[in-house]
């Protein structure tokens, strides 16, 4: 006589299956494995290849819904049952902090387009496994001390690296980096100033559909977080998102890099002037130019904002993140025929942060791998217009009224209170976008303490943004021209690199900053 269990119907016992994966979001889904543990027979049934359906229906449950699922043919209960598999795994390691090297890379490309994909569940999924802890430890085994002496990440390990500095900028919250220790916070800058550098060793640009040999891929970690042994193996590049294997491009990570390293030194505190004037009104009376007491406790309140934290609020957004737009345009021409994976009018408004000097001046005589710490961070403040050249509109048959007069569509001024551009003008969304220029100042509050200065700016079609700074006033010409040039974040957060027109070697000077929206 065939066990209870085996005379149950099969749609109820899917039934009894779901409702014990699922009954908590977060919990893992031990449940439904014990149950296929029980015989056979109900192995055979409720097998990932014989019931997707429940499976897909599992990953509904404790994912996000795909909100890119356009960019495949066709989201299959079977390629969401793959997905399920492969998530459950990738949080497994997280929580077990296992850094075997061997599917480490898939894993990695697993989290990071779960990330991109989050809104909401699956960041409270990153942090029931403590996957920003995960991170923190692998980043300390590739780059830091556990390195073997005299080598140095290449290959697997430098695209390893590179996605974990990713992954960490979009799971690392505010309340992550207080938690952490001070020589925590500090480590985690030493690691991540080299990724900050144009001149020093960056890691992998381009990981196109081909194979490299880097011999077979393990690696041991022990209880003192060393590592014991690496070596290297054949390893395909190409990783399987839903099920279809895909030859994706690692993202440049120095924008992340800059992004966490502007956090990390928001949560540090810093000695305020104490002989400068208390307020502006004090200053004025005693005509006393430049920053007050004041202005310094402005600063000092300045806070990065962290992508984990704006899906937490509810206003993530990476589709339009040229970071990352290459990842989705490579799958299946996600972005079909528009020309510019900016969205114009986003940077339109008031933007402040802060700017840090790079320490050694002289790059050249640095070690590429220990550049020296930042120095010299001061506020930076502008106000930005964008003016947008369009493709005038095809010629209508004759005898059919224009639907719009393509010479007064042939520009378009953005101002800073302007709202909701993209609603107003459906031009904006697709490829009839030419060339979007920028211009802007600082306020009288920040010209008053920190100095007056005047932009002018372009967006290149891959979102990367140049501003060329200069002061207002002729006394302060001796500042020189600055030029800006970085990358939007979540449409919240632009950061990068700036320099300044005079070459280093005679007296130039350079570093990075970071500006957040201020919205009102």
């Amino acid at each position: 006589m065939a066990p209870y269990l085996e005379r149950i119907p099969r749609d109820a016992l899917q039934h009894i299956a779901f409702a014990g994966a699922s009954s908590s979001p977060l919990e893992s889904i031990h449940h439904i494995l014990h149950l296929l543990l029980t015989s056979s027979t109900i192995y055979r049934s409720l097998s990932i290849h014989a019931c997707p359906q429940l499976y897909a229906s599992i990953f509904r449950a404790k994912f996000d819904v795909p909100s890119v699922q356009n960019s495949f043919d066709k989201l299959t209960d079977s390629a969401l049952a793959t997905e399920l598999v492969q998530r459950c795994r990738m949080l497994n390691r997280a929580c077990g902090r296992d850094f075997v090297v061997k599917g480490l890379r898939q894993d990695l490309w697993t989290a990071l387009w779960m990330a991109l994909e989050s809104n909401g569940l699956n960041e409270a999924q990153f942090v029931a496994s403590g996957f920003s802890e995960f991170i923190i430890l692998l980043l300390r085994c590739i780059l830091g001390k556990s390195t073997p002496a005299g080598r140095h990440p290449t290959g697997l390990l430098d695209e390893i690296a590179s996605l974990g500095i990713l992954l960490l900028s979009l799971t690392l919250t505010q309340r992550d980096i207080i938690n952490l220790s001070a020589e925590t916070r500090e480590e985690l800058l030493n690691l991540l100033r080299p990724f900050t550098s144009p001149l020093s060793r960056a890691p992998v640009q381009n990981i196109q559909s081909r194979v490299v040999s880097v011999g077979r891929p393990t690696m041991r970690y022990n209880q003192q977080g060393a590592t014991d042994a690496i070596s290297y193996g054949f390893v395909s590049q190409s990783v399987i998102i839903y099920a279809e294997r895909q030859s994706l491009t690692c993202p440049q990570p120095s924008s992340a890099a800059i992004a966490l390293t502007f956090a990390l030194r928001d949560a540090t505190s810093f000695d305020i002037p104490t002989h400068l004037p208390s307020t502006r009104a004090e200053a004025i009376a005693t005509q006393r130019p430049g920053p007050t007491i004041e202005d310094f406790y402005a600063l000092a309140r300045l806070r990065t904002p962290l992508y984990a934290d704006a899906v937490s609020e509810g206003s993530g957004s990476v589709i339009h993140d040229s970071e990352f737009s290459g990842i989705l345009d490579e799958m299946n021409n996600f972005y079909g025929s528009r020309k510019y994976t900016y969205v114009p009018g986003t940077l339109a408004g008031v933007w402040e942060g802060s700017y840090m000097m790079y320490g050694d001046l002289h790059p050249k005589h640095n070690d590429s791998q220990n550049p020296a710490d930042f120095i010299c961070r001061k506020p930076m403040q502008c106000v930005l217009s964008e003016h947008v050249r369009l493709r005038p509109p095809p010629p209508t048959p004759e005898g059919e009224p224009l639907a719009l007069d393509p010479h007064r569509c042939s520009e378009l001024e953005i101002s800073p209170a302007d709202t909701s551009i993209t609603e107003q003008h459906p031009l904006l969304c697709n490829a009839d976008v030419l060339e979007i220029t920028l211009t802007g100042e600082t306020l009288d509050h920040h010209e008053q303490a920190w100095g007056a200065f005047r932009f002018v700016g372009r967006i290149q079609q891959d979102g990367t943004i140049t501003l060329k700074r200069e002061p207002k006033n002729t006394g302060e010409d001796g500042l020189g021209a600055w030029t800006f040039e970085g990358h939007l974040r979540f449409d919240s957060v632009f950061v990068g690199q700036w320099k300044s027109n005079v070459d280093v070697d005679t007296g130039g000077i350079r570093g990075i900053f970071s500006l957040c929206k201020i919205v009102d």
